[in-house]
């Protein structure tokens, strides 16, 4: 049997000084960002293009005052939450915690795994 690996973005949520500024749970199949003009589209996508990996160095100015970014992602049938602290530098390292982001954003900084960004 052929492995097919996937991965899913389960949630995204969005931390500024403390405090959680955008929570969004997606679900399998098509997801659709809709709004008006200039109400922050095509910063969610940023959002999520960054918390999966993506080295994005020019962020709009609301999105650049944000302190962190998590992703709850399936894996390949497994749960893990994605951590990156938002900067304007560009690659940034990940952490990484196997456990969905409600226990991960209370876990202490030593269990998560961090990696640093490395490009292909």
């Amino acid at each position: 049997m052929p492995f097919r690996p996937f991965i899913l973005l389960n949630r995204l949520l969005v931390v500024k000084n403390g405090k959680v500024v955008y929570d969004e749970n997606f679900h399998q199949g098509v997801n659709i960002i809709r709004g008006k003009n200039s109400s922050g589209k095509s910063t969610i996508a940023d959002f999520i293009f960054y918390a999966l990996g993506g080295d994005l160095n020019r962020w709009k100015t609301e999105a650049q005052s944000c302190d962190f970014v998590f992703a709850e992602v399936n894996l390949s049938g497994n749960i893990f939450t994605l951590k990156r602290v938002v900067r304007d530098s560009a690659r940034a390292g990940m952490d990484i915690l196997a456990s969905p982001l409600d226990i991960a954003i209370n876990s202490d900084a030593t269990s998560w795994l961090r990696y640093p960004y490395q490009a292909a």
